[in-house]
C-alpha cells in the first residue's frame, strides 16, 4: 500500500456512508413524466400483469398486497434498496469520492429507470468483493437474475474471472495475446450474424428494432477499449496489480468488446463495469506499481463522469 495515500483506504462506517449517499436519492427518484420506462412499470404494478422476471413480480405483489404501497411508494422503496447497497459496496473514502459523482451521472437514466438490471449489478458487485464461498456467488446470481436475467451474464463474469490464470492477461507473453486476438476477432465475426440467430429464438421482435442490433457508439467503444488495455498494462507492469478485482473488470471489459456490435448487451456490460468501476479504481490507487498509468485510467474515469453529468438532462420534484 501506498502510506502517502493510506488515508483514503479508511473504511468508514456503513451508517455514516448511508448518510452520505443519502443525496443522491433525490437526483435518482425524479417525476414520472420524465422516466421512459414508467409507461411500462406503472400498469403492471398497478395491475399485477407479472409481465417481468418472477422476484421482481413477488416483491412487486408484497409491496402492493401486502404493505399497500401505491407505486410512488413502490418505486421510492426501489430507491432505497439501491441506497443501502450503495453504502455496502463503496466502503472506504476513496471508493465512496469515486462513486458518488458516478451515481449521480448514472442516477437517472440508469438508477432511476432501468431500476431491475441496476439493482442486480449491485448485488453482483457486492456479491463479487463481499462473498468468498463460489457457491454462495452462484446462489447469489441465481436469485438475482430471477429479479433481471441479465444478471446470469455478469454473474458468470464474476464468478469465472478468478479462475483465469494471470498469465493470460500479462502481455509479455505471446500464446495469450494470440488466443486474445483471436476471440476478439472470432466473436465480432459471430455476432454479425446476431440478427439471423436471433430470428430463430422467441425473440425474434428484437431483429427489426434497430436500437437493439446496432453496435454500441464509436464513444463507448473507445473508452471500453482504453480502459482495457490501461487495466492490462496496469496488470502486467507490477504483480501488486494483479488481484481479482481487476481481472474482473477486465473479463467485463471483454466482453462487453466481444458484443460490441449489440449494443443493447455490450451496454449492459458495460453499465455493470461502471457499477464495478469505484471499487476497482479505488483497490488499485492504494497500491504500488504503474503509478502513472493509473492516473490515466483515472483521468479516463472522470472524463467519461463529467460527460455523463454534462450531457443528461435532469429533472426534480
Amino acid at each position: 500500500m501506498i502510506k502517502s495515500l493510506r488515508f483514503f483506504s479508511l473504511k468508514l462506517p456503513y451508517l455514516f456512508r448511508i448518510f452520505i449517499f443519502l443525496p443522491v436519492l433525490y437526483f435518482i427518484n425524479f417525476p414520472f413524466e420524465y422516466n421512459a420506462d414508467y409507461g411500462n412499470y406503472f400498469p403492471d404494478y398497478s395491475y399485477g400483469y407479472f409481465a417481468y422476471e418472477p422476484l421482481y413480480e413477488w416483491y412487486s405483489y408484497f409491496c402492493r398486497e401486502v404493505l399497500d404501497f401505491d407505486f410512488f411508494l413502490f418505486w421510492f422503496s426501489i430507491s432505497i434498496l439501491e441506497l443501502i447497497l450503495f453504502a455496502l459496496i463503496y466502503k472506504t473514502i476513496m471508493q465512496v469520492f469515486l462513486a458518488i459523482p458516478s451515481i449521480v451521472g448514472m442516477s437517472q437514466f440508469f438508477y432511476g429507470t432501468q431500476v431491475r438490471y441496476a439493482l442486480v449489478s449491485l448485488v453482483i458487485v457486492y456479491s463479487a468483493i463481499s462473498i468468498s464461498r463460489p457457491v454462495f456467488k452462484f446462489l447469489t446470481t441465481i436469485v438475482a437474475s430471477s429479479f433481471h436475467y441479465g444478471g446470469v451474464l455478469i454473474g458468470f463474469i464474476s464468478l469465472i474471472s478468478g479462475k483465469i490464470s494471470d498469465s493470460f492477461f500479462v502481455i509479455n507473453r505471446v500464446k495469450p495475446f494470440l488466443i486474445l486476438v483471436f476471440l476478439l476477432g472470432f466473436s465480432y465475426v459471430a455476432f454479425q450474424q446476431f440478427d439471423y440467430l436471433v430470428s430463430l429464438t422467441r425473440f425474434n421482435y428484437y431483429v427489426d428494432s434497430g436500437e437493439y442490433v446496432e453496435p454500441i457508439s464509436l464513444v463507448s467503444l473507445l473508452y471500453v477499449l482504453f480502459s482495457l488495455i490501461l487495466l492490462i498494462l496496469i496488470f502486467t507492469c507490477a504483480k501488486e496489480n494483479r488481484t481479482r478485482l481487476i481481472k474482473i473488470g477486465m473479463v467485463t471489459l471483454l466482453v462487453s468488446l466481444f458484443t460490441s456490435p449489440i449494443a443493447a448487451l455490450s451496454g449492459r456490460v458495460s453499465l455493470f463495469y461502471f457499477v464495478f468501476e469505484p471499487v476497482l479504481l479505488g483497490s488499485l490507487m492504494v497500491t504500488a506499481g504503474g503509478r502513472y498509468l493509473k492516473i490515466m485510467l483515472l483521468v479516463l474515469y472522470f472524463v467519461r463522469v463529467i460527460f455523463y453529468i454534462y450531457v443528461n438532462k435532469y429533472y426534480f420534484y
